[in-house]
């Protein structure tokens, strides 16, 4: 997509970026308690912004738990979803992760947006669960 730029976080005004982006998307519009939404693994994880000409848009962080990359906190500002943004962002984070040799990326996605991951090369691993009063399915592409 034309004016898109994704990459790994670079300063904190772009960390700060995609603490409004979680907020809007997660906090405010699927009433995350922020609590469990700002759950003190930041520090721990490689956070990653989108930028649409030059706006904050979308963002990602990923975790490395073991030999496996755990893909969290994907999120896309409501006004720019359905434009390949997401399938972008999840393309960039699984490179990342394979930048570091693990076997295995994976995530608890929503179920609603499972169709999504199956798409992205992501299959559904085990049975549905709560994650913050969402449902959700973890779901994995095998990398090695």
């Amino acid at each position: 997509m034309k004016g898109l730029d994704i990459h790994l976080v670079r300063d904190k005004k772009e960390l700060e970026q995609v603490f409004e982006i979680r907020t809007m998307v997660f906090i405010e519009g699927q009433n995350v308690p922020y609590d469990e939404e700002m759950d003190g693994l930041d520090d721990e994880a490689i956070q990653v912004l989108a930028l649409l000409q030059g706006k904050a848009v979308g963002c990602a962080r990923i975790r490395f738990i073991d030999d496996r990359a755990k893909l969290e906190r994907i999120a896309v500002l409501p006004e720019y979803r359905k434009m390949g943004i997401g399938q972008t962002i999840t393309s960039f984070l699984v490179e990342e992760a394979k930048k570091r040799k693990v076997r295995e990326a994976y995530m608890h996605a929503q179920v609603y947006a499972n169709d999504f991951y199956i798409k992205c090369g992501f299959v559904p691993r085990g049975p549905e669960f709560d994650e913050a009063g969402i449902i959700h399915r973890e779901m994995y592409m095998a990398l090695k």
